[in-house]
């Protein structure tokens, strides 16, 4: 149940996907032939029409289908779906035409949906459904009436970006983050040295759980929990704060978007460093992380003026405003 469930999620047919007795290969391609043209989602179609005809002879020889030829055509949507988990990957060889992602969610959700976005430089519109939501534009019990205004044309604000390189077990990465970097201590309670440089200039060796590396738009979240200040959106400075050091005074300190941040990290026990709270690599003694301001922007769909944060960004933090006197 839970397998046609699946398939019908994906635009089969599940009237198809039922067992066929074992028959000539040649028919069998003719069953599953009907399923493709049974697809209603166009990309889907496509995609599977393209394995089809370049896997054909593959799928045909392998073990799994010689030996279950009477559920074959399951099994070859298996493949296809299989195939769906890595969409991200396959979408620029099928020349997708995306105009906007939509991320219905909370600010996690929003997160995952930007690194799939700036792919393909087009804007996110975030829904919220989790708890606070700073970076989404409509509240979930309001998508219904709000989501026509929105895709009949707003501004598109542009938020930036930080940009990541580094070596892990003798492989180059290189990350974006719209929100932060965390670079901290693993399980052991053992404090961990984070040697920072700005601009190739010794800043400061922090000896404390790590230290969190913020964009404007991170700047409400770990950051802020650990005492930072809120950064206007549109800045494309980011911000350095220690985790839990004998600095415990040290305010954190905001660097000019032109600056190269380099962090080298001492340690004796293990530690880890998180880009946007889901990418994570653990990693080792005296490795080093080059930070800066990336090219790439994050770009989301607006109704209000960008003023319009200050209004909000109270409430959404709990805070209570007092009394306000207008003069006009």
């Amino acid at each position: 149940k839970a397998t046609v469930q699946n398939y019908a999620r994906y635009g089969f047919d599940p009237a198809l996907i039922v067992p066929i007795a074992p028959m000539d290969p040649q028919v069998m391609w003719k069953e599953v032939l009907k399923i493709i043209r049974s697809i209603k989602n166009p990309f889907l179609k496509k995609l599977s029409y393209n394995i089809y005809d370049s896997h054909k002879e593959k799928l045909l020889t392998h073990p799994a289908s010689v030996s279950v030829h009477h559920n074959y055509r399951s099994g070859f949507l298996e493949h296809v779906l299989n195939m769906l988990k890595s969409a991200k990957h396959l979408a620029p060889q099928y020349n997708l035409d995306i105009d906007l992602v939509i991320a219905i969610g909370g600010d996690g959700t929003l997160l995952r949906a930007v690194s799939l976005a700036v792919k393909y430089d087009v804007p996110v519109l975030g829904i919220n459904m989790g708890t606070v939501g700073f970076m989404t534009d409509i509240e979930g019990d309001k998508a219904l009436s709000e989501l026509e205004e929105y895709l009949n044309g707003v501004r598109i604000e542009e938020r930036s970006m930080l940009e990541i390189e580094f070596n892990n077990s003798g492989n180059k990465n290189s990350y974006i983050a719209l929100n932060d970097i965390v670079i901290a201590r693993g399980s052991s309670i053992s404090m961990i040295e984070t040697i920072t440089e700005i601009d190739n200039v010794h800043l400061a060796t922090y000896r404390g759980d790590g230290i969190v590396i913020s964009t404007a738009t991170g700047s409400t979240g770990y950051a802020l929990a650990l005492g930072g200040p809120v950064l206007d959106p549109k800045s494309s400075d980011y911000f350095i704060k220690t985790i839990a050091t004998h600095m415990s005074q040290f305010g954190g300190a905001i660097v000019n978007s032109d600056s190269v941040c380099k962090i080298t990290v001492s340690t004796r026990k293990d530690a880890q460093i998180s880009i946007d709270g889901f990418i994570e690599h653990k990693i080792d003694n005296n490795d080093d992380f080059l930070i800066k301001i990336s090219n790439t922007k994050a770009k989301f769909l607006r109704k209000n003026p960008s003023s319009y944060y200050w209004g909000t960004i109270t409430e959404k933090l709990g805070i209570r405003k007092g009394n306000y006197i207008s003069k006009n």
